[in-house]
């Protein structure tokens, strides 16, 4: 849930700053934007891309003054599919001329093209990653299969992080390293 997490932590953030956030729900697996954000629907991205007159019934008000959701209500397979059709860029993209930002959430990128899919969609993309859960190589063959699918990958945030392995990523000067 660490993803999902930020995201909702950014796009609240975001709306609380006066901009406009259109959240979607991209998890067809594991969706859990709808837990946090308090709000659940019966039609989604995919029911859109079908039949855009679909639309204002996809768009759920939050908490959260300028924050909406479209949640996720189909399988992931499905999801998928539908992520990676170019109607979904253009609806990203109609998306765009409406709200400041469109924040979606995908699936692990370990768990299949989910996250890929998503990803070729987007503007930009962060990867999330659980402290001690991926080893190195598994963290760069993930950055390099969504580099290869032309993901626009922006970076990567470290959670679960201790305190203690924090002090790790200094140097003995106290200076950060830099990459």
């Amino acid at each position: 849930d660490d993803a999902p997490a930020l995201a909702v932590l950014l796009g609240q953030t975001l709306a609380e700053e006066g901009y406009s956030v259109l959240m979607l729900e991209m998890d067809g697996d594991r969706p859990s934007l709808r837990k946090y954000l308090g709000v659940s629907g019966r039609v989604d991205v995919a029911d859109c891309l079908e039949d855009n007159s679909r639309l204002p019934y996809a768009i759920l008000r939050t908490a959260t003054p300028n924050l909406n959701l479209i949640d996720c209500c189909h399988d992931g397979e499905t999801i998928r599919k539908a992520v990676s059709s170019a109607r979904c860029r253009t609806f990203i993209q109609d998306a765009l001329a409406i709200y400041d930002y469109v924040i979606l959430n995908a699936p692990p990128a370990s768990f299949g093209n989910g996250a890929a899919a998503v990803g070729c969609a987007a503007d930009q993309t962060v990867l999330v990653a659980r402290d001690d859960r991926y080893t190195t190589k598994e963290l760069n063959g993930i950055a390099l299969n969504l580099r290869q699918r032309a993901v626009g990958l922006s970076g990567l945030v470290f959670v679960g992080v201790k305190k203690r392995q924090l002090r790790a990523v200094y140097k003995a000067d106290g200076k950060a390293y830099q990459s």
